[in-house]
């Protein structure tokens, strides 16, 4: 494929979904576009921006020589996202023409709200990267209803962008069902591939943990449950305050969970359900630091809902997981994973309709039936298999090619 690339993505250049699901990838763009450039399109919050230097000097780190960051700001403020709105897509559209710009590549659906009127704009030929619903996973997720005005208009976007792309990389197969019969778009003219979230299996491995956070968690001889991610919204909150609950009445005083995230009602709900403070640690921690942290664990904990969207996405914390060794405690039907937690023996479905007690009970037993150094290798293996950056080579070269 011809011609200089836009990339648009709707997350800040440090958040931990662009340094892991977004960045990693883009060599594989340049692998199979030698000869283009590539204008790579974040959205920076005010906490979180970023010196238009540093972010060069990491792209420079990661060999990305071809890549160019397009730093936009975002606003929370409902009036000056708009007013703004029409300003980068102005300034991204003149991008477009002087750099002959001839692929938008969005990446997920969200920034199809710049991404599809570009591309009608300009004709520059549109591919979606990691496609997976987002309108309804807002309603799924109490944040959005259907009868408001950001749904309809995000269902609306997202069902004429795939309408109009050429090509889709899905997260998982099953998303070909939600297109035909949820946004009943025909997509059998187009090229689909599917690319799961993929690791970086040197990044991410089995280590000894390190004793300087042994001694700062207490952790010898203790039962270690590690979750990087927030709670609320698409996952569980209320729940998992009662996993934890159970945790601590099964194994009493050799429980301790580490739950890499900020939570402002942490005290609240400790109080609420008579938890023992000292035996869980909310620490987040910078994403350089998380694979420290996972190797803490005896097994880690994925707690998105059980909801339409996440059948069809794609939880990079898994793939995270299954590198370090760690089995799952998993909800059913998310994305691919579940099933293979169930077909590989590679933790423990979280039943919600049952107590939480039973899911501690199964994930006790299954812990037990070998050593950690045999089971963490096995489940290496695992990530090795269905979470290698191979499978987003193999993809992008069917994109691109």
């Amino acid at each position: 494929m011809k011609g200089n690339i836009l990339i648009c993505t709707f997350f800040s250049f440090s958040d931990a979904l662009m340094q892991a699901y977004v960045l990693p990838y883009l060599k594989y763009i340049e692998k199979y576009n030698p000869q283009a450039d590539i204008y790579l399109v974040s959205l920076e919050k005010q906490e979180k921006k970023i010196k238009k230097q540093k972010v060069k000097e990491d792209l420079q780190k990661r060999q990305l020589k071809n890549t160019h960051p397009i730093l936009l700001n975002y606003h929370s403020n409902k009036i000056l996202f708009a007013c703004s709105f029409i300003w980068q897509v102005c300034r991204l559209f003149t991008l477009i023409l002087r750099k002959k710009i001839r692929v938008i590549h969005s990446w997920c659906l969200p920034p199809c709200l710049y991404a599809l009127p570009l591309s009608y704009l300009t004709r520059t030929s549109l591919i979606i990267d990691s496609c997976e619903p987002h309108a309804d996973s807002m309603v799924d997720a109490q944040t959005w209803n259907t009868s408001a005005l950001r749904y309809k208009i995000m269902h609306f976007i997202e069902k004429k962008s795939i309408d109009r792309a050429e090509k889709l990389i899905l997260c998982v197969n099953a998303m070909q069902d939600y297109i035909s019969k949820i946004l009943k778009v025909d997509i059998s003219n187009k090229l689909v591939v599917t690319k799961p979230a993929c690791v970086d299996l040197k990044q991410f491995q089995p280590l000894n943990p390190k004793s300087s956070l042994i001694q700062k968690f207490d952790l010898n001889q203790k039962i270690v449950m590690v979750y990087a991610g927030k709670l609320g919204g698409l996952y569980y909150e209320h729940e998992v305050f009662e996993l934890l609950k159970a945790a601590q009445e099964h194994w009493k005083d050799r429980f301790v969970a580490l739950l890499l995230t900020h939570y402002e009602k942490a005290d609240q709900q400790f109080k609420k359900y008579a938890l023992n403070s000292n035996q869980i640690y909310f620490n987040p921690v910078p994403y350089k630091e998380v694979v420290n942290h996972l190797n803490l664990a005896d097994f880690a904990l994925n707690p998105t809902r059980k909801v339409l969207g996440r059948r069809y996405g794609a939880p990079i914390k898994n793939a995270e997981y299954f590198a370090c060794g760690l089995p799952i405690v998993i909800a059913d039907s998310i994305a691919d994973d579940s099933s293979i937690v169930k077909n590989e023996n590679a933790g423990a479905i979280w039943n919600l309709n049952q107590p939480a007690i039973q899911t501690i009970q199964k994930i006790d037993a299954y812990l037990s039936k070998e050593t950690k150094d045999a089971r963490r290798a096995r489940i290496r293996e695992i990530a090795k298999t269905h979470k290698g950056f191979e499978l987003a080579d193999q993809a992008y070269q069917k994109i691109y090619s």
